[in-house]
């Protein structure tokens, strides 16, 4: 995905002035049979060392992936497999780009191997829980396709894509519902 200057400058500041991954790159892996899932539902029926719920009243938990064969699974598991980032765009590339520059910069050891990592969540395709919700932006339409030009502006559109018109039912309940 093309990602954006300003976005990929102001992320890259945060990380260099840092030295930290404050945000996860989102991550979709297939996994049709749950095969991971296996793994990690032994890893949770463990005690969590973080349990608690957050000022939305969402319960977090966290567990640590401890001992050679979970991570060896894991890590046999990954090999080789597609990754594909549902959120993060902007982040995974600032990521690549500034290991490069310590990498150039001629730091010490441990800040070269530090760079090249980067904290991701990943998450099963065919998860039944998972849920991918559209970002919807707000477009800021120039002359002459600006307000009062709705015509032209859906003339314009059809030329690219299917165009359907859905009329706004009345009520919260029916707008909910459609």
């Amino acid at each position: 995905e093309r990602t954006l200057a300003k976005p990929r400058k102001d992320r890259l500041a945060l990380l260099a002035a840092t030295r930290a991954n404050l945000e996860q790159i989102f991550l979709l892996y297939e996994d049709k049979k749950g095969k991971l899932e296996k793994t990690l539902d032994a890893v949770g029926k463990t005690k969590p060392v973080f349990n608690f719920s957050d000022s939305g009243g969402v319960r977090q938990k966290l567990w640590p992936i401890k001992g050679r064969d979970n991570t060896d699974t894991i890590r046999r598991f990954m090999d080789g497999r597609k990754l594909f980032i549902a959120d993060g765009h902007h982040r995974y590339t600032i990521s690549l780009g500034y290991h490069k520059q310590i990498m150039a910069s001629g730091r010490d050891a441990a800040m070269r191997e530090n760079s090249a990592w980067r904290m991701a969540t990943l998450v099963n395709m065919h998860s039944p829980g998972l849920v991918i919700l559209p970002t919807h932006r707000v477009l800021k339409m120039p002359p002459p396709w600006n307000e009062g030009n709705e015509d032209l502006f859906l003339k314009k559109l059809r030329t690219d894509f299917d165009v359907e018109i859905l009329r706004r039912p009345a009520g919260l309940a029916a707008r909910a519902a459609a």
